[in-house]
Formats: C-alpha cells, sequence, structure tokens
C-alpha cells in the first residue's frame, strides 16, 4: 500500500488538485485509490510519531498506520492533501527559508514508513504573486497585519523553491547506495493549468490520467494585494465588534477585489524587486527541472 501525499503550497492550485480528485473519486476507487481525511490522517499520524518516539518498530509503526488511514477499505493507495504540512500560512518564509520547519515533518514520516511506500508531490509559485497570495489568504482568515510586516523576514534576493525541495528530501537520503528514496513530483502554478491531469494522474497513479473530468477554471481565486491592502486599512478603521461581523467584511472585499492575473494589482513591490524575483524564479525552476531528487512536470508546448 501507498501513501500519496499533496503538500501545498498554500495558494498554488491545491484547492482545485483535490476538487478535481474528488470530482473523479469513483474512478479513483475502482483503481483502489482512496482519499484520506484530515482529522483522521492527523490523528494516525500522530500515534505514528510517538510510537517512533517510544523506539516502536517502524514495521509494525506501519502497518498500523496504513491499516488505520485505509479504514477496512480495500486499498492500493492513499491519497491526502494537506498544504499546513508544509508549513504555516501566516509565516510561509522565515530567515530567507521557504517553509522553514518543512523538514521537520519530513523526518517525522521518515520514522514511521518505509521510504519506497511514500510519495510526495509539492507545486510552487513566483515568490511575489505567492507571497501576496498568502498574505490575502492569512488576512481572511483573521491574521490582520501589515503586508510590510508579514514580508519584513523575507530576503527576496535569497529565497528559493529548489533549497524548501532539498530541506524535504534530505531525511529520505540514503548514505549507504547515495539516492534519494523519495522524490517529491514538482510542478509550477504557471503550468498547472495546462497539465492539471497530468498533475493528478501523477500523484495519485491513476492508470489513466487522460479520462479525468474538470476543467483548468480556479475554484477559490483568493483576493488581491490591492484587496488584502483596503481590507486592512479597512478593519483598522472599524473592528469587528459582534460574531459574524469579520465574515460580512471578508466576503465583501473578496466579491470586490478578487485576485486576478489579468488586472494588473498596486505595486506595493518594488518594479525591479518583482523583476528580480521573477528571473531568479525562472533560473530556480531551470535548476529544479535537473534536481535529481524531484521529478519535475514540465508543459508540453506544440510549434
Amino acid at each position: 500500500m501507498q501513501l500519496n501525499i499533496y503538500l501545498g503550497a498554500f495558494r498554488t492550485g491545491g484547492q482545485h488538485l483535490f476538487a478535481m480528485a474528488r470530482a473523479n473519486e469513483a474512478m479513483l476507487n475502482d483503481q483502489g485509490i482512496f482519499l484520506v481525511q484530515r482529522d483522521d490522517f492527523n490523528a494516525a499520524f500522530s500515534d505514528a510519531t510517538k510510537s517512533a518516539e517510544h523506539g516502536i518498530d517502524r514495521a509494525q509503526i506501519q502497518d498500523k498506520l496504513l491499516s488505520t488511514l485505509a479504514q477496512g477499505r480495500d486499498a492500493k493507495t492513499l491519497l491526502y492533501f494537506d498544504p499546513l504540512l508544509s508549513g504555516n500560512i501566516t509565516r510561509p518564509v522565515g530567515a530567507g527559508l521557504i517553509f522553514p520547519r518543512i523538514k521537520n515533518f519530513a523526518r517525522s514520516l521518515a520514522s514511521v514508513i518505509d521510504h519506497d511506500k511514500i510519495n510526495l508531490a509539492m507545486s510552487v509559485r513566483e515568490p511575489s504573486a505567492f507571497l501576496a497570495s498568502c498574505y490575502g489568504q492569512a488576512l481572511i482568515n483573521a491574521h490582520v497585519v501589515p503586508f510590510e510586516d508579514y514580508v519584513s523576514d523575507v530576503k527576496l534576493d535569497v529565497i528559493r523553491w529548489s533549497n524548501c525541495l532539498e530541506r524535504l528530501t534530505t531525511p529520505f537520503f540514503d548514505e549507504t547506495t547515495q539516492t534519494y528514496g523519495v522524490k517529491p513530483i514538482i510542478w509550477r502554478i504557471e503550468d498547472y493549468p495546462y497539465i492539471w491531469r497530468q498533475a493528478l494522474g501523477a500523484i495519485t497513479g491513476v492508470e489513466n490520467p487522460q479520462d479525468l473530468v474538470g476543467t483548468s477554471t480556479p475554484n477559490n481565486a483568493g483576493l488581491s494585494l490591492y484587496g488584502s491592502h483596503l481590507m486592512y486599512k479597512y478593519l483598522q478603521k472599524h473592528a469587528p465588534k459582534a460574531r459574524g461581523d469579520f465574515k460580512k467584511v471578508r466576503e465583501a472585499f473578496l466579491e470586490k477585489y478578487p485576485n486576478d492575473a489579468s488586472k494588473p494589482d498596486d505595486p506595493f513591490w518594488n518594479a525591479d524587486q518583482i523583476k528580480e524575483m521573477q528571473y531568479a524564479y525562472d533560473d530556480d525552476w531551470y535548476f529544479i527541472e535537473r534536481m535529481e531528487n524531484v521529478q519535475a512536470l514540465r508543459r508540453q508546448i506544440v510549434t
């Protein structure tokens, strides 16, 4: 039995990917692929890590973990989606690192299950757009801070997804064979609308990904950076007083200021900084495609 986990990142199409998995759940189930609920995973994984800390044999821990998650289903693959495993949306970058604690989860996972039974997947995004979108999501989840404070610890010239992936895969490196036991599947959100079937097929292992049904239309645009800025200013002057007030404000701003790539956002970033981050991101992706410890999915452009 395999355990396949999508780790996020936040605001990189994960909600759409999960929705497409749900839309095709009958086909997945017919092939022995079953979705795992968050509460079930959290409880089983917590129990497994505690057992590992007490020195219980990993094979025993693994058998209990997988059987608990399978819940009596005839599963060959268990599929779990949870960007919270990577980090916290209120602080996705710290000390110049994207998801500074992602290695902690990887180390825990590596301690409770054989590496050849694990498949990981992750999607990435150009950092300036990633941080702006994460800020909007954090704000509508009531993490009310100015954007400047949210990115105060971000070292724009050094943040790299490749570094995040290196930290994610290090716990799965075998010193004896000098190989990685887990090679995460990686793609860019910029390519995702064109390869979502390929991405879902890769993480599920479904035999016929071309038959997956759905569209590439986003199902959660989020709040634009301009809208986030206005919402923060509004909340400073009109602090919610009654239960439900914040929800009304949130819904109003989401409706009026959705994140729309076709409409240029107000430049809270320095234009030169954005350009540098975009160039660095392109260079980083070029490097990621050639990393030995990941499997990068590419958009095939037909000429």
